[in-house]
């Protein structure tokens, strides 16, 4: 049985584990938002009238207009307007789209713009 002072012992360890504990899930819920947000766009006003125009382009379902948006992404990308990553987002989200995955590629598109907020 254990007497009353080793429970008063045990009482500052446990504490430290708590706050042990609660340190780490802060620190993994800050390392799950990093590695799960989409890259920053860092776009100039004319690469954000494009990803405009894509979005229109994915929920017309339109291919002619997403290769021209796509033609115009790559443009920005080779001027410096946009950067890797973020350019490799929005490839995938064509290459959804081309798959025939027209919505998934509208919601990621929406979900990376609306990150960007």
């Amino acid at each position: 049985m254990l007497s009353k002072s080793n429970s008063v012992q045990n009482k500052p360890a446990n504490y430290a584990i708590g706050i042990a504990l609660v340190a780490v899930m802060l620190v993994g819920y800050q390392a799950w938002r990093y590695f799960s947000l989409p890259p920053k766009l860092q776009a100039s006003a004319e690469a954000t009238k494009t990803l405009d125009a894509m979005f229109t382009a994915l929920t017309a379902r339109d291919s002619a207009k997403l290769a021209t948006c796509m033609n115009r992404i790559e443009s920005h990308y080779a001027a410096g307007k946009l950067g890797h990553k973020a350019t490799a987002e929005l490839r995938y989200c064509a290459e959804l789209a081309n798959e025939g995955s027209w919505d998934q590629a509208a919601k990621r598109l929406y979900w990376v713009v609306y990150e960007q907020t």
